[in-house]
């Protein structure tokens, strides 16, 4: 009997174990281990929605942080899929959107690009980085002015 219950204790430690490999793989090593299941596997596996939908939120984090300079790098630009083109130019089009609300309308027409960072400039001289620190701090400006 004892050697039974040590089986069982064995067994529950190894499915302990199992759990915490799991938990401490990262989604990319999930995805090559179901990739791996899915091409070995004799019949269509039920997807792993959520380990898919996860993995979609990580890269459009990343094209939402770096989608101004990603749009104005060709070589980047083509690596992105038809879909992901189209999730960054919502991006763009919602954070320009924004930018123009928050900011832009505030100020007279002649400093009202969100490209150039002059008056003079001819060309579109703005750095990313530069517009968000602009944006952040006009629009605590405004808001101070408003409380």
């Amino acid at each position: 009997m004892e050697s039974g219950s040590g089986e069982g204790s064995s067994s529950m430690f190894s499915a302990a174990d199992d759990d915490e490999s799991l938990k401490s793989t990262t989604d990319a090593d999930l995805l090559k281990r179901a990739w791996r299941t899915e091409k070995a596997a004799p019949e269509i596996l039920k997807i792993e929605a959520d380990l898919v939908q996860r993995s979609r939120e990580q890269i459009q984090l990343m094209i939402e942080k770096y989608v101004l300079h990603i749009h104005k790098t060709p070589e980047l630009w083509n690596r992105l899929s038809k879909q992901e083109q189209k999730f960054a130019n919502r991006c763009i089009k919602d954070l320009e959107e924004h930018f123009e609300k928050s900011v832009l309308s505030k100020l007279p027409d002649r400093y009202k690009s969100s490209l150039k960072q002059s008056v003079i400039s001819e060309e579109d001289d703005m750095d990313f980085e530069l517009k968000v620190i602009l944006s952040l701090s006009l629009t605590y400006f405004f808001l101070s002015l408003s409380i």
